[in-house]
């Protein structure tokens, strides 16, 4: 819900983030989902599809990172799991 949703304005950028206490729940747990609701409820004024789905997203997702400290918070969006590594651009990083 977009009632749970906050900006926070940092010096590196602009971070979302959400807002949800679920009682006798561990955060590791309801994460996934959350992640996965948020990512696939974005919208963009021109989105495209790619692959073999009906996923549309600005630009090709390629990797997620998710992490509760140190562990990895495993979920899938549009066919990508996400990792403990991400990668930068190949032709700026």
């Amino acid at each position: 819900k977009r009632e749970n949703l906050g900006l926070e304005k940092l010096k590196k950028g602009n971070y979302v983030y959400i807002k949800r206490k679920t009682v006798g729940k561990r955060t590791k747990d309801i994460l996934p989902s959350l992640f996965s609701e948020l990512i696939t409820s974005l919208s963009f004024s021109k989105s495209m599809r790619w692959g073999k789905g009906d996923f549309a997203f600005a630009r090709p997702i390629r990797s997620i990172l998710a992490l509760l400290g140190e562990e990895i918070i495993e979920f899938e969006v549009a066919g990508i799991r996400s990792r403990r590594e991400t990668r930068g651009h190949p032709f700026l990083s």
